[in-house]
C-alpha cells in the first residue's frame, strides 16, 4: 500500500466527501466540519432543515460529527469496524452522542463513506461494560455503509432518537420495569422499504419503557427471533 499522502490530506478527503453528500441538491443539510484544525472527540457539526430556505425557523437541529479517513487498498464490503478510545465515548456521552464517519480513500482518490449514529444508551452501555468493569481503554465499533441510506436519513434518525435519551434519564430511571404500561422497539439503521437494510436480525435496536407520554431508554437490544401466532 503507498502511504504518500499525508494523514492532513486524508482528513480533508474525507470531510470533503462528507460535505459532498450534504451538498447533495436533494438534502437538507448544512455541513459545518473543520478540515484544518481539529476539535477533541468533534470536528463540527451538520444543520437539518425542513426546507430548502435554509432560514433560522426552518433549523430542525444539529448533529455533532466526528470524521475519519483512512487509507485503503479496497473498499471494505458490507459492514467495517473502527477502534477508538473510551475517553472518546466519554466525550461523546456527555455531548449527547455523535455520528462518526469513517471514510475509506483509495490511492485514486475514490472514497467510500461509513457511519456509525452513537446515541447515549449504546455510549452508556460501551462505557460501563467496557471501561468501568473490563477497564478497556479502546473499543471498536461496527459502522454501515452510507450507500444503504442518505445521510439526509442518517442525520434526521439522529435527531429524532437523541431527544428521547437524555443522559439524565438514562442515569436516573425512576421507574422499576413493571411499572411502564407498554414496551418500544427502534432502530436507527433498520429499514425494511430498502433490500439493503430490510434485515431485521442485522440492527441494533434500543428498548423504550413506555410511561403515560414519558419514553425511558432502558438498553439496546437484537432480535434474535420472530414468531407469528394465529387464533
Amino acid at each position: 500500500m503507498a502511504t504518500n499522502i499525508s494523514n492532513g490530506k486524508l482528513e480533508r478527503i474525507a470531510v470533503a466527501a462528507v460535505k459532498a453528500e450534504a451538498n447533495k441538491p436533494s438534502s437538507l443539510l448544512i455541513a459545518n466540519i473543520s478540515e484544518g484544525d481539529k476539535g477533541i472527540s468533534f470536528d463540527g457539526e451538520i444543520l437539518v432543515f425542513k426546507d430548502h430556505s435554509e432560514s433560522v425557523d426552518s433549523l430542525i437541529g444539529k448533529v455533532p460529527v466526528q470524521v475519519k479517513g483512512t487509507l485503503v487498498d479496497s473498499f471494505s464490503q458490507g459492514k467495517r469496524t473502527f477502534p477508538l478510545g473510551l475517553d472518546h465515548y466519554r466525550n461523546y456521552y456527555n455531548s449527547n452522542g455523535v455520528v462518526l464517519f469513517v471514510v475509506e480513500i483509495l490511492k485514486t482518490g475514490e472514497t467510500k463513506i461509513f457511519y456509525k449514529q452513537l446515541l447515549p444508551t449504546e455510549l452508556r452501555e460501551i462505557i460501563k461494560c467496557y471501561g468501568e468493569v473490563k477497564n478497556q481503554k479502546r473499543r471498536s465499533v461496527t459502522l454501515r455503509p452510507l450507500s444503504e441510506t442518505s445521510l439526509d436519513a442518517v442525520c434526521r434518525r439522529f435527531i429524532h432518537e437523541s431527544k428521547k435519551q437524555p443522559p439524565i434519564l438514562i442515569e436516573n430511571n425512576p421507574f422499576k420495569e413493571d411499572e411502564f404500561t407498554s414496551f418500544e422497539l427502534t432502530s436507527l439503521t433498520f429499514d425494511p422499504k430498502r433490500k439493503e437494510t430490510s434485515n431485521i436480525f442485522e440492527h441494533d435496536f434500543t428498548l423504550y419503557g413506555i410511561k403515560e407520554n414519558l419514553n425511558v431508554p432502558l438498553h439496546l437490544a437484537r432480535i434474535h427471533s420472530v414468531f407469528f401466532a394465529s387464533k
